[in-house]
């Protein structure tokens, strides 16, 4: 069911047990550490990073992309969720210019653990930015159906792409 019957999600899950079973005991943890390898913690952290410029976390991240088997659909839709907030939080006051403010104002109210690291991210895009990642997710996330057996390369590119703000001066598909 978590992997909607795609059949290269599932062979790739059995060859994951196939290779514990030949070196140790399967139990419940191995098998949850394989079907629910990027849980939605994980992934808007790896966005947090993303949009923040943490270079030595996204670091960390990237090298763990191939190993805990992450799909790219769980980034993307994580990382839309949080461009679309951003978005919004800036288009709730047009005419207010301080920061603090406006995410102090924002409704539905901010959690507090988030404030900091929302206003760190609208320090870092600005709303023409926003929206020009928001296009290139879409395109992202087609080019990863598209090209599945490479999706994790292309999310990779896409993340340091984001992360270094490089799209802005191309397309890097």
């Amino acid at each position: 069911e978590m992997n909607s019957l795609n059949r290269q999600d599932i062979n790739d899950a059995v060859c994951k047990i196939q290779r514990i079973q030949s070196t140790s005991k399967i139990t419940e943890d191995n098998i949850k550490n394989i079907f629910y390898s990027s849980e939605n913690s994980s992934n808007f952290e790896i966005i947090n990073f993303c949009l923040l410029g943490d270079k030595q976390n996204i670091n960390k991240v990237l090298s763990n992309i191939y190993a805990r088997g992450i799909n790219f659909n769980e980034i993307l839709a994580a990382l839309k969720y949080k461009v679309n907030k951003l978005i919004d939080v800036q288009d709730s006051d047009v005419s207010c210019k301080d920061l603090n403010k406006l995410v102090e104002n924002f409704k539905p109210p901010i959690f507090w653990k988030e404030k900091s690291m929302i206003k760190d991210q609208l320090k870092r895009w600005n709303k023409c930015e926003l929206k020009k990642l928001m296009e290139l997710i879409y395109d992202t996330e087609i080019e990863c159906k598209r090209n599945y057996d490479v999706s994790n390369t292309i999310l990779q590119q896409f993340i340091i792409s984001t992360f270094n703000k490089s799209y802005l001066s191309k397309k890097y598909i």
